[in-house]
């Protein structure tokens, strides 16, 4: 009987345990919920005061007058103004640059223009949250260096490496669209700039006429007319051909005879397909200047002095020959 009594005083007890322990585990979720929550309006209510604030804000100038260009050199302007906990928490992660205008109250003079930003706060306001109210602009004045723009018409050259496939080349050199642009920049940049080169323009095995636009190659500080440009470029097949070519002689006097020996050259030249069988040998001029001759030797140098168009890699010999004067 005494047995049965302390078993059910152990389970009594037990059962009160457990649920103690349901209790106390109620109790701290309630807690933690309560903290939760009281922590959430205590963070609202303090978010949503109002404070004095002062940041530093970066300056993006816009309204740049056209004619001057302005150093790249970072500029910051700091303010006091009343915002609340929450709008301060967002210039801080977010919104951290201001635009100042430079098409009024700005002093330009020996390549340094000030700004005088007192004059900048309705400027400034308008750029805040719409409830912000500016208390004071701690930066009085920013200068800033600036050079006067100069405007130049310069020719543009190609950059190129074109490798063709054996027997083509272009029959004539690259044609540019526009050939010359505009460039606009510092005095003493423009002043010293001679030609706008383009972006390396490479092909291999070029066989066909090519026709495309390519980019200009930007330079700091210099802005041009056109960024990119059109190239072409006929592309033919060719061969080689030979000439006999007779030597004509140039400023003979009347009374001089020279007999050159021999008195022609062979002429070898890259050749279009296209005008093959249209180029013969008295396309080609090859002269013998008397005005140059020297009697101390006993040859003169030939020069050509005409050739048709659509031949390349031309070369003769002899490039000299002897020479017998009668007079």
């Amino acid at each position: 009987m005494e047995i049965k009594k302390k078993s059910e005083l152990l389970k009594n007890h037990s059962s009160n345990q457990k649920l103690l322990q349901f209790f106390k585990k109620k109790n701290f979720k309630f807690f933690f919920f309560f903290f939760i929550i009281s922590s959430f309006f205590w963070i609202v209510t303090k978010f949503s005061n109002i404070y004095k604030f002062e940041n530093d804000f970066d300056i993006n100038w816009t309204n740049i007058p056209k004619s001057i260009i302005i150093d790249k050199t970072p500029k910051k302007i700091t303010v006091l103004f009343a915002a609340s906990g929450f709008e301060i928490l967002i210039y801080k992660i977010f919104s951290n640059t201001i635009e100042i205008s430079l098409d009024k109250d700005v002093i330009y003079e020996n390549n340094i223009g000030i700004v005088n930003i007192k004059n900048k706060l309705y400027e400034i306001e308008n750029q805040l949250f719409e409830n912000n109210k500016v208390e004071n602009i701690i930066t009085k004045k920013i200068s800033f260096y600036y050079s006067v723009l100069s405007r130049k018409k310069v020719p543009v050259v190609l950059e190129k490496k074109i490798n063709f496939r054996a027997g083509y080349l272009n029959v004539n050199d690259f044609k540019l669209i526009p050939d010359s642009i505009y460039a606009t920049g510092p005095d003493n940049i423009i002043d010293t700039l001679k030609n706008i080169k383009t972006i390396r323009f490479e092909r291999n095995d070029v066989y066909q006429s090519i026709n495309e636009e390519i980019e200009l190659l930007l330079l700091d500080n210099i802005s041009f007319s056109k960024n990119q440009i059109k190239i072409s470029s006929i592309v033919n097949k060719y061969s080689e051909k030979e000439f006999k070519v007779p030597i004509k002689i140039i400023n003979l006097p009347d009374s001089i005879k020279l007999k050159l020996f021999p008195n022609y050259i062979t002429l070898k030249a890259i050749v279009s397909l296209d005008h093959y069988n249209d180029i013969i040998d008295d396309d080609f001029n090859i002269i013998a200047n008397y005005n140059i001759l020297n009697t101390n030797f006993g040859s003169i140098s030939l020069f050509l002095n005409e050739y048709p168009n659509g031949v390349k890699n031309i070369n003769w010999y002899p490039k000299t020959v002897n020479y017998l004067i009668r007079k």
